[in-house]
């Protein structure tokens, strides 16, 4: 199985209108690029990974030296760097640097969760953050999720026990981490 990668940038953003799918952008150097060329060798040839990108996403892989114009319209200063787009090509995260498949199976996650709550769609984001961090829990993306599974939660409800909960929990479950500081003010 392999990541059905596009190679121009506008024409995925047009099919991702279409579809109404975010997009995933690969900005590679590989293989020059040690990191880059362990994402294509430990990442992409991941068959979690794959379907996960090819069933959620439109991917484009843009090589520096090909596009070098790509890098600078996205503001790209290291490889490799992925960013997902929504299909209105406004930007819902980054991440730069190699991740293995489980790390960066939750960015793509949270991506998709970030995506749902900037359209209003507080229950699915709400889901897919706790998804994260069920699935995640030992990730240093996990109390991200959760703090954001909060705000979700409280969007789509108004109830603010769903933030007075969540500040209890990370006092027990990351208590050091930074995202429970953010809570904090909550309880």
């Amino acid at each position: 199985m392999a990541v059905h990668w596009k190679n121009e940038i506008n024409p995925a953003l047009a099919e991702a209108r279409r579809k109404e799918r975010p997009v995933l952008l690969d900005f590679s150097a590989a293989p020059e690029s040690s990191g880059c060329s362990r994402l294509e060798v430990d990442v992409y040839a991941n068959d979690k990974v794959t379907s996960f990108i090819n069933d959620n996403f439109v991917p484009v892989k843009v090589h520096i030296r090909e596009q070098p114009e790509a890098f600078d319209r996205f503001g790209v200063l290291w490889t490799p760097t992925v960013v997902a787009l929504d299909y209105a090509a406004r930007e819902r995260r980054r991440f730069t640097g190699y991740l293995p498949p489980g790390e960066f199976l939750a960015e793509l996650e949270l991506a998709l969760a970030d995506d749902a709550f900037a359209r209003n769609r507080y229950a699915e984001a709400g889901n897919r953050y706790r998804e994260v961090a069920r699935r995640f829990p030992q990730s240093e993306l996990a109390p991200e999720a959760l703090y954001w599974a909060a705000v979700a939660r409280y969007k789509e409800t108004n109830d603010a026990t769903a933030l007075v909960d969540a500040a209890r929990e990370f006092r027990q479950m990351y208590p050091a981490s930074i995202w429970a500081q953010k809570a904090a003010v909550w309880d």
